[in-house]
């Protein structure tokens, strides 16, 4: 008798927790197979569904409780490419307002 088994990991995507005033655990958005995908699926909460839904100063909890966790899994996880895209368009945008000046000390030497 042979037995083999597979390594394979599967990343989870968790989201909408609060420790502070409020503490709450954690939403499992879902799973995904690849680390690419977990950035991709990560940003895409923050880059596009907050961005675009979410009111100034809105806590991401707040928000999903008020978006429903149900459609941010369908825009985030069931929407591959839609979440793919607002990764890219975050990450394009972010570099003009993210600066680190420590960064930009230590290559001016």
């Amino acid at each position: 008798m042979s037995v083999s088994s597979v390594w394979n990991p599967v990343y989870d995507i968790h989201f909408a927790g609060a420790a502070g005033l409020d503490i709450k655990g954690t939403e499992v958005l879902g799973h995904v197979e690849t680390k690419q995908r977990s950035i991709e699926s990560s940003r895409g909460i923050g880059a596009n569904s907050t961005a675009s839904e979410g009111r100034y100063l809105e806590r991401i909890y707040k928000w999903a409780k008020r978006v429903g966790v149900d459609t941010i899994r369908k825009q985030v996880m069931d929407d591959h490419e839609r979440a793919k895209r607002s990764a890219t368009g975050s990450s394009y945008s972010q570099q003009f307002s993210q600066i680190d000046p420590w960064a930009e000390r230590a290559r001016a030497g």
